[in-house]
């Protein structure tokens, strides 16, 4: 009878072992998943994130290329009037130094 005793006791408490391990598999089932989704969530913000960069950067590359072309239009607006006055002021001299010359 003892022996029985014993039987059913192990067996109940092996019973109440896989009872026990199948509730921590449920926790642990349930903490993976609610963490998978905190990731995936996560994961969707930050490639968002990243498209933004992306364009933000191509936005800055664009203004950079505008900013130098109207450096290089205004360089060249620069040399323009420097020739055109030094044009003026040759002229001028030459006209002086004709009437000069001519006076004599």
């Amino acid at each position: 009878m003892s022996g029985q005793i014993q039987y059913e006791s192990n067996d109940t408490a092996l019973g109440n072992a896989m009872k026990n391990a199948s509730g921590v598999n449920e926790n642990i089932t349930e903490t993976i998943s609610s963490k998978n989704t905190n990731l995936v969530e996560k994961n969707t913000i930050n490639l968002e994130q990243e498209k933004a960069i992306v364009d933000k950067e191509k936005i800055f590359l664009t203004r950079a290329r505008m900013i130098q072309v109207s450096k290089d239009k205004n360089a060249y607006k620069t040399k323009v009037i420097y020739t055109l006055l030094a044009l003026i002021i040759f002229i001028l001299m030459s006209t002086l130094g004709i009437y000069v010359f001519l006076k004599k």
